[in-house]
């Protein structure tokens, strides 16, 4: 076997290793840019939600079975810059005697140069599950 065929056959070897390493470089550089690129929101905190049900749980409307008006405010670490205050404001009712449950709510959230603001509707299916009434079963819905 000649000098040529030797060296033919061994850059025939070092191709595959060549190409596989170049395509964990450039999935690397990929992923670090992914990195870079991502940015994350931080979800509101609400404390105390077993006595607003609403903001968790969309089937909770029209619960109380008359007009109810749920508020609250919360701020954290009071006295320092970009503190976290979040607040909410929501109503619900029912209608259809009873079937249906409605509720809207609107919340806000700030921390440091973060702002939101949100919108909610909420619906509930309501379906009784004795004679009498004193039992259901809801199914929500919230869009927002």
């Amino acid at each position: 076997m000649g000098s040529y065929q030797r060296i033919r056959n061994s850059d025939q070897n070092i191709k595959p290793i060549i190409v596989n390493t170049m395509k964990k470089i450039i999935l690397t550089g990929c992923l670090i840019w992914l990195g870079f690129a991502a940015s994350a929101q931080q979800s509101s905190q609400y404390s105390q939600y077993m006595f607003n049900g609403i903001y968790i749980n969309p089937a909770y409307a029209g619960y109380k079975e008359e007009l109810n008006l749920h508020a609250f405010y919360r701020s954290q670490w009071t006295g320092f810059p970009g503190a976290p205050q979040s607040f909410s404001v929501a109503v619900d009712a029912i209608a259809n005697n009873g079937n249906v449950g409605l509720a809207f709510q609107l919340s806000g959230d700030e921390m440091g140069a973060q702002k939101s603001l949100g919108g909610y509707a909420s619906y509930a299916y309501r379906i009784k599950t004795k004679p009498d009434g004193s039992g259901r079963l809801a199914i929500g819905l919230s869009v927002g």
